[in-house]
């Protein structure tokens, strides 16, 4: 999925949907047990209904305006950063604290000691636009009521970088895959026990 092909340092990226539903429904399916004995019922049937949330549709709202855009897969919005800047052979610079996670998705990944921003997003999307295009972006999905948050921006170079408060990380693909691979098979091996 591409938009209308232009991006260039500066713009503006954009995430349309929440992060990691698509993981969470996954986790919701694979940890059952171990998710019963520490949430209620009534909080996993709401973690259920977080699947309600994700909007297909968002990706062609993207489309219509933003010059790239850029599906979350299964490797987490942060491998897909990474992707993004890379289909554009052009650096990011973004803030975690802006994208978007549902409370019901942090409280399972913190349980189970599993990042968030590593797990499958299937239905949010990435995209990047200039001002004029993200403002215009922003009202259409907030009018077709699909979460929005502007998470950072486009650079000149190739550093991919996220930022939590003061604290920069660069990514690159490798070491993302590795640790979210180390964290599956970690949660996997509790399970066993």
């Amino acid at each position: 999925m591409t938009g209308r092909g232009e991006v260039k340092p500066g713009d503006i990226i954009l995430m349309a949907g929440y992060a990691a539903l698509q993981g969470t429904q996954d986790l919701l399916r694979q940890k059952r047990l171990i998710l019963q004995k520490r949430f209620s019922t009534e909080f996993l049937r709401m973690a259920e209904k977080t699947k309600e949330c994700l909007r297909e549709d968002a990706g062609e709202i993207c489309k219509e305006f933003a010059g790239g855009v850029f599906p979350i897969g299964p490797g987490g919005v942060l491998v897909d950063l990474w992707n993004f800047g890379s289909e554009y052979s052009l650096g990011i610079e973004a803030d975690l604290r802006e994208i978007p996670l549902r409370q019901e998705t942090i409280e399972i990944c913190n349980y189970l000691d599993i990042n968030p921003y590593e797990i499958a997003g299937s239905g949010a999307f990435l995209a990047a636009a200039d001002r004029k295009q993200a403002e215009a972006l922003e009202e259409r999905l907030k009018n077709s009521e699909i979460p929005v948050s502007v998470i950072g921006y486009f650079t000149s170079g190739n550093d991919r970088v996220v930022r939590n408060r003061d604290i920069r990380r660069f990514l690159t693909p490798k070491n993302y895959t590795d640790q979210r691979q180390d964290k599956l098979l970690s949660a996997q091996k509790r399970e066993e026990d």
